[in-house]
């Protein structure tokens, strides 16, 4: 294994502590069970000795850790570029940002290895979802966009594969969103009375036996809120392991990732929403665009096999 150093040598503040509660407190991209099993397959080490979770820090103590090998770097299909602002396909699995394990393997690093060292993405998609984002090395015109985005002046199409199919054609979901009083998840969002307004528009594009395939138009921005519409009016999107209706699934994955269990739950091992379609008046050039990035092979083959 190849380790690497993990944070700096311990200090006074932290003498004292169990090792798998420090880390659990301290690298939050893995949980407290997580970094016990780390420990005991020898993936930590404390002063190059393999200790036990229970192990009590020590001053100086020094922590490695052996990262798993990244990933080959990513080419992102480039889907609209001008002197102003490029658009690429973010593929499911990618983070938008560094974070945590993927601090190395993300969507900002990869576009900055691309296109430039300026460039970042102006808005985000969730780590499971794929489609279009836009990306500009120039501040002011990320700051156009942004503004943009915020105000709803970018009118986004996205697909999904949703199980059951709904009985309606065409339906409107107005509901607040907020944060759940009564779940086990900390970034799970609800429909709240108290929340703050939430509009989605589905079209239902074409059915099978169990499931059928949106087209879904947010009028509003707010997290997970095409997830969370869904599955609020009986329609969770497939893939889907945050929003599945028992939250067991989501704890299972959280705790030890995409199992049988899990697997059979949500019935496909990405989450099937895709940002397909974005239209808006170009900032600098007020020219109309209409981008567009079409469904996945993965997603398309799924589908397609919903018909068998």
């Amino acid at each position: 294994m190849n380790y690497l150093t993990l944070g700096r040598p311990i200090d006074r503040a932290d003498c004292g502590k169990r090792l798998d509660v420090y880390l659990a407190q301290k690298f939050r991209f893995l949980n407290r069970s997580q970094w016990q099993r780390r420990i005991t397959t020898a993936a930590l080490l404390v002063n190059a000795r393999r200790p036990k979770a229970s192990h009590r820090l020590r001053l100086n103590d020094r922590i490695t850790f052996s990262y798993p090998a990244p990933p080959p770097p990513l080419t992102l299909p480039i889907i609209y570029q001008d002197e102003y602002f490029t658009a690429v396909h973010k593929p499911s699995g990618i983070p938008c940002q560094p974070n945590g394990r993927a601090r190395l393997h993300n969507l900002k690093r990869a576009v900055q290895r691309q296109l430039g060292k300026n460039f970042s993405p102006v808005h985000r998609l969730d780590l499971e979802t794929s489609g279009i984002v836009i990306c500009s090395a120039e501040r002011s015109v990320r700051a156009a966009l942004l503004h943009m985005f915020c105000q709803h002046a970018i009118a986004k199409q996205y697909l999904a594969i949703v199980s059951p199919p709904p009985t309606w054609q065409q339906h409107e979901i107005n509901a607040p969103l907020g944060k759940p009083s009564a779940s086990a998840i900390r970034i799970k969002h609800w429909v709240s009375a108290d929340g703050k307004p939430a509009v989605t528009r589905c079209t239902v594009l074409a059915r099978r036996a169990n499931s059928a395939l949106l087209l879904v138009e947010p009028t509003s921005g707010r997290t997970h809120q095409i997830r969370v519409h869904l599955a609020y009016c009986g329609h969770p999107i497939l893939g889907d392991k945050l929003y599945h209706p028992d939250e067991r699934v989501f704890l299972d994955f959280f705790a030890h990732g995409l199992t049988p269990y899990v697997l059979n739950a949500v019935r496909y091992s990405r989450l099937c929403l895709h940002n397909s379609r974005l239209r808006f008046t170009h900032p600098c050039t007020q020219q109309t665009l209409a981008l567009h990035s079409p469904f996945p092979p993965e997603l398309q083959r799924f589908w397609q096999a919903q018909a068998t």
